[in-house]
């Protein structure tokens, strides 16, 4: 009876300690198992895991952005949009006309900026004070619908919608004078995009510069490691059909390709959230099919997760600095002195 009595208890410590493991390993395959499901059933969550991955952390500084222009709100589709100008220090601004007129002036040419879905106001406020003082010139940069500032959902429709708002304003405001685009990460993909349909329209963008673009989304959500967790369990195109669902699916590479716009790329060496590979991939591709379209790498810190800009301030003078000397030596003068 005391074996008996010895079998029984170790028996119930054997359960005591198994069971919980049992139910623990049930719950982790089922979790596993039924991600893949809620991932197809709701694609909303594919849009999430982009911009979650790309979000900078709010600004409480409300007046940073005033000290270097302006903002105002135009109207693009069926809702507002927030539009900065950000101006040269030497500019005497206190109108509006003030304002127009300056976009008028060809002493200092007309760089769109097309952000990240989300941005860290700090450094961009940054990368806006060494690019002026660098390159006399005056920004335009807005928020997507669904970004910053702006109302509405993020979409790749609506964010190219967004872009050929502004163009076409600050066309109406200034027929001649030069435009180009500089576009940052997510951006390029929205930027490309309107580039081409811009050429297709027979409107003329003068250069456009690429700074860590993605290759395209489905290529970025490939990167990930949840993605990567459960490619053996996921459809082909599963990633791809979700991407179409929420109308994020950006191919920056494709656009790109089809434009014969001079086109710097920039990438910084030890970026891990787009890797430098999506450079070397994008102009790799393009060169196929045009030409004037060239590639700078350049040392910056490692990034884990994604500051809203990439470079620090020293950084982005050392970047700018670098250019300035290739515009010395080399054909790169096509895409920056036009």
């Amino acid at each position: 009876s005391s074996r008996r009595a010895v079998a029984m208890k170790n028996e119930k410590l054997f359960m005591f300690l198994t069971y919980p493991l049992i139910i623990i390993v049930a719950a982790v395959v089922i979790l596993f198992v039924s991600t893949p499901v809620v991932l197809y059933s709701f694609p909303q969550i594919t849009s999430f895991i982009i911009e979650f991955n790309f979000m900078a952390t709010p600004q409480s500084n409300a007046g940073m952005m005033a000290k270097l222009g302006r903002e105002f709100y135009l109207t693009s589709g069926s809702t507002t949009i927030s539009v900065w100008h950000i101006t040269p220090d030497e500019a005497q601004l206190s109108t509006k006309k003030d304002y127009v007129n300056l976009l008028n002036d060809t002493n200092y040419r007309i760089l769109v900026y097309f952000p990240s879905q989300e941005r860290d106001m700090e450094k961009f406020a940054s990368f806006c004070r060494v690019l002026k003082a660098w390159n006399n010139v005056q920004i335009i940069s807005f928020d997507y619908k669904g970004s910053g500032k702006s109302a509405g959902d993020t979409t790749q429709y609506g964010a190219i919608e967004d872009a050929l708002t502004v163009y076409h304003w600050i066309r109406k405001q200034t027929p001649n004078n030069a435009i180009h685009f500089w576009a940052h990460s997510l951006g390029a993909g929205i930027a490309s995009a309107t580039l081409k349909q811009l050429v297709a329209e027979g409107y003329e963008v003068k250069s456009i510069v690429l700074e860590a673009p993605i290759y395209d989304t489905l290529t970025l959500m490939q990167s990930y490691w949840l993605y990567k967790m459960y490619a053996f369990l996921l459809p082909k195109n599963f990633i791809s059909k979700s991407l179409d669902i929420v109308d994020i699916n950006y191919s920056t590479t494709k656009s790109i390709s089809t434009v014969d716009v001079p086109t710097l790329v920039l990438h910084g060496e030890h970026d891990d959230v787009v890797t430098v590979e999506n450079s070397r991939r994008l102009v790799r591709e393009a060169r196929k099919k045009r030409d004037f379209i060239f590639i700078v790498e350049w040392r910056c810190k490692r990034v884990t997760h994604w500051p809203g800009q990439q470079a620090g301030r020293d950084e982005i003078k050392n970047l700018v600095e670098s250019v300035e000397y290739l515009k010395k030596i080399t054909i790169v003068s096509v895409v920056l002195n036009k």
